[in-house]
């Protein structure tokens, strides 16, 4: 469980880091990836931010960047960056004291681990292995069926049995004399 919570920890860093130099570079790049992240405030200022961006290159593309207009959206994209950094800066403290913990907790357990003897420390390490990939293959078996299972419902699976053919209505044969006789009455 320790080793799990560690790689989260390690995983929302990288991502918090990601959105941090995102947010400090002055150029165009690549919009980062929240998926990691808990804070949801943090992500939906990132999703902000992004669209006052977009709405400003909108904008650039109709009007030049020295007009007075660009002066509202530009001061609300510094705001929203000021509050990326303050959010980045609190989240990036409070995963730094957890992931200290963690390695507290982590060296702690391995003084324990040390002190078992020799053959149940690998039994440990062999049962732990084992787990992990009975987890990675158990994961694996669900996104294999979930493509499976998303093709499946892609494929057509349509045939043709009988070609169709057109019928007659019953009714047009009688009223083929009868059009004649209308027909020839009008000529006479």
């Amino acid at each position: 469980v320790n080793d799990r919570d560690m790689q989260d920890v390690d995983i929302q860093l990288g991502t918090v880091q990601a959105i941090e130099s995102y947010v400090n570079s002055p150029g165009r790049s690549s919009v980062p990836s929240t998926a990691g992240i808990t804070d949801q405030g943090l992500s939906s200022l990132v999703q902000k931010l992004v669209d006052l961006q977009q709405e400003r290159e909108r904008m650039l593309a109709n009007t030049p960047e020295s007009n007075p207009i660009f002066d509202p959206i530009n001061s609300q994209i510094k705001a929203a960056r000021s509050a990326i950094k303050e959010n980045i800066a609190s989240t990036k403290s409070t995963l730094l004291a957890k992931k200290r913990q963690l390695q507290s907790y982590g060296n702690k357990a391995q003084t324990q681990i040390r002190d078992v003897p020799k053959q149940e420390q690998e039994l440990v390490s062999l049962m732990r292995a084992q787990q992990l990939k009975e987890t990675l293959y158990n994961y694996l078996q669900q996104k294999r069926e979930k493509v499976a299972l998303s093709y499946a419902s892609t494929q057509v699976d349509a045939r043709t049995v009988d070609p169709a053919y057109v019928v007659p209505p019953k009714g047009s044969k009688r009223l083929i004399p009868l059009a004649a006789g209308v027909a020839v009455g009008l000529l006479i």
